[in-house]
């Protein structure tokens, strides 16, 4: 039988992520989408680019890794983002997102209705809503859509403010932060349990990602699972681990995968993401082994005739 191929739209930043000695194609859900076009879903990125030399770059770099281009609006009210990277006196890495990006100009395409209708999925984060337009954009969508809504939180002081980042939030099932963002939801809430915060937000899973302690996932109605980090052989660097993270979990799941063995792949597969430079591999040969793995489980599904 013809195994199934997930459609999922990420809604965000496609930027360039400009070091002292490189730029790098990057951006939260183009992130998540590269991995998941390698990991056995049709994605869609779901951004604008200007018709500049770096948004030709990042359309090659989306076929490349097999990502959909047909959600991509242009537009020349703002050249293609970018955020400089430097760093600070003890070392630490130290990020300017450039204001005025082309991103914060997203508006639907003709394949918009078309690519909603057939998601099972759409993931977000809030870095995009910093703009009127951006913002509008998706929450028209979300009138539409009756999938899976995913917010990966991703909150950045400075370009939308915490009140406004946490209603858009509220828009997903499924909610995925850190241990830095959960402080800053329990503090924002009054610091309840983390259970009432999820009845608050009306969330239905939370997933908490804790570095080096593994991860958690919350219902709405207590504890549900903890998770242990996977070993990382040789830590290179950890950018774009948490993309990598939600992107197998999403994988996995979406083929078949039970939650609980989705999440335990993904965090093989977000240990192996900090063992490589940068947050997505240049030899997709790196996805075979994973999506192997994910293929078993979406032959299961099959076979039992789901």
């Amino acid at each position: 039988m013809t195994l199934k191929f997930p459609e999922v739209i990420c809604y965000g930043e496609a930027l360039a992520d400009c070091f002292p000695d490189q730029s790098v194609i990057g951006g939260a859900p183009l992130n998540v989408a590269r991995h998941l076009a390698q990991l056995g879903c049709t994605a869609h990125i779901m951004t604008a680019l200007a018709d500049d030399d770096l948004g030709k770059e990042i359309r090659a770099a989306c076929r490349i890794s097999g990502v959909m281009t047909d959600l991509i609006c242009t537009t020349n009210r703002a050249p293609t983002g970018q955020v400089q990277i430097g760093s600070d006196d003890n070392g630490d890495h130290t990020f300017h997102i450039e204001s005025n990006s082309a991103w914060d100009y997203i508006e639907p395409t003709s394949k918009t209705q078309s690519a909603l209708q057939r998601s099972a999925c759409l993931v977000y984060g809030t870095l995009a809503m910093r703009s009127p337009v951006s913002r509008h954009t998706f929450l028209e969508l979300m009138n539409g859509f009756s999938g899976l809504s995913i917010c990966d939180f991703n909150w950045r002081e400075g370009h939308l403010n915490l009140h406004d980042a946490i209603n858009i939030a509220r828009k997903a099932q499924w909610l995925k932060i850190n241990e830095v963002e959960l402080a800053l939801l329990l503090e924002y809430f009054g610091n309840p349990q983390i259970t009432d915060l999820l009845q608050t937000m009306d969330i239905e899973l939370c997933l908490i990602t804790k570095g080096e302690q593994g991860y958690d996932l919350y219902g709405s109605e207590g504890h549900l699972l903890h998770g242990k980090a996977h070993e990382i052989c040789t830590l290179t660097d950890t950018v774009g681990a948490g993309d990598s993270f939600l992107a197998c979990t999403l994988a996995a799941h979406l083929q078949g995968a039970p939650l609980s063995d989705a999440l335990d792949l993904a965090a093989q597969f977000a240990a192996a993401i900090c063992g490589i430079r940068g947050a997505v591999p240049v030899d997709l040969n790196f996805y075979t082994p994973y999506l192997k793995q994910i293929g078993h489980a979406n032959q299961h599904t099959i076979d039992k005739g789901v």
